[in-house]
């Protein structure tokens, strides 16, 4: 599995942020934002292919925005 940042989406909220401030609205107002949304990827399938045994029981996975197989 890999947890990393869409940054698509980043993009998408930096410029948000800049259009705040470039329309005239105080710093003060706009806050702090998470900046890295997070997007967790995971690969089943790759458990089989690695030297160690690994297992991803089933209550420990969490709902990923991709999956690959």
């Amino acid at each position: 599995f890999g947890l990393g940042a869409e940054y698509t989406g980043v993009g998408y909220l930096a410029g948000q942020m800049a259009a705040d401030v470039l329309e005239g609205k105080p710093t003060s107002e706009i806050g702090v934002r998470n900046m890295v949304p997070l997007h967790l990827l995971v690969n089943p399938d790759a458990l089989n292919n690695i030297r160690d045994k690994w297992a991803l029981p089933e209550q420990m996975q969490p709902p990923a925005q991709l999956t690959i197989h």
